[in-house]
């Protein structure tokens, strides 16, 4: 069931608003903002990762949003997103362009624990395109990365049973529009 939406249509802002808490152990700047009715990067080059906090989470969920933007960008939807603490700790899916290690452009499906970077799987051949839909399931210990509906990695993981859904991203320019439409359930 879908529990939480946000098209981000309002006015440009440094961050996504009052329903959004940028990541624990990411600093004031370091949030994702918005640019032309979109999620954008507020601060070039940096680590931007928000959760949405205005409800109460269920342990299975899922996280979905519109690609607007590729290039030189790291884009991830997460789940299971740290509420707490200084660490960051989350699954997230999407591509990476040099976010996770290694500038690529194939899409992938990460774990973070306690800042530590895991890469579960990757496609290896499949790129994110403008208007794709990139969604991550946290389902029981199967997490699984969508792409249009399809899934391209699914894996059994327990390193995360709780937390929010939410969106990263990191790219080398500011107030480019990187996200639309994300849903959450």
């Amino acid at each position: 069931a879908i529990l939480a939406t946000d098209d981000f249509t309002r006015a440009n802002a440094n961050t996504l608003g009052a329903n959004w808490t940028r990541m624990p152990g990411v600093s004031a700047g370091e949030e994702l903002g918005i640019q032309g009715n979109a999620a954008d990067v507020v601060t070039a080059a940096t680590d931007c990762g928000d959760r949405y906090s205005a409800i109460s989470w269920p342990n299975d969920q899922y996280s979905k949003a519109v690609v607007s933007t590729i290039g030189s960008s790291s884009l991830g939807v997460m789940a299971r997103c740290a509420t707490a603490g200084a660490a960051k700790n989350f699954y997230a899916g999407g591509n990476n362009a040099g976010e996770f290690g290694g500038l690529t452009t194939d899409i992938h499906l990460w774990k973070v624990v306690n800042n530590v970077v895991t890469q579960l799987g990757s496609t290896g051949a499949d790129i994110l395109l403008i208007g794709d839909t990139v969604e991550i399931r946290a389902v029981g210990t199967t997490i699984t990365l969508l792409v249009n509906g399809v899934s391209k990695v699914s894996v059994t993981d327990s390193a995360h049973s709780t937390g929010q859904a939410g969106l990263m991203a990191l790219h080398s320019a500011v107030n480019v529009a990187l996200w639309d439409t994300w849903e959450g359930g």
